[in-house]
């Protein structure tokens, strides 16, 4: 048996998904709800999950956030 064979097998976790949280229908509709809010604005991290239904640091909240790539360094 090969070395990356014998690797391969030893792995039984499985990965990150490596595409986007939100499907790109759901993305539009928060990107939307956020515009009707705060139109050109910006807004607290906090703001913007709250507008969203979500608590303040909410990990599913701030995974949306990400995924529309809203946060600004």
């Amino acid at each position: 048996m090969s070395e990356t064979s014998a690797v391969s097998q030893k792995r039984t976790g499985s990965r990150s998904p490596s595409y986007p949280d939100l499907d790109l229908s759901e993305a539009i509709a928060r990107a939307s709800q956020l515009w009707d809010r705060e139109k050109q604005n910006e807004a607290p991290v906090n703001t913007i999950l709250e507008h969203w239904g979500f608590q303040p640091n909410s990990g599913t909240g701030m995974r949306a956030i990400a995924a529309l790539g809203l946060i600004d360094n």
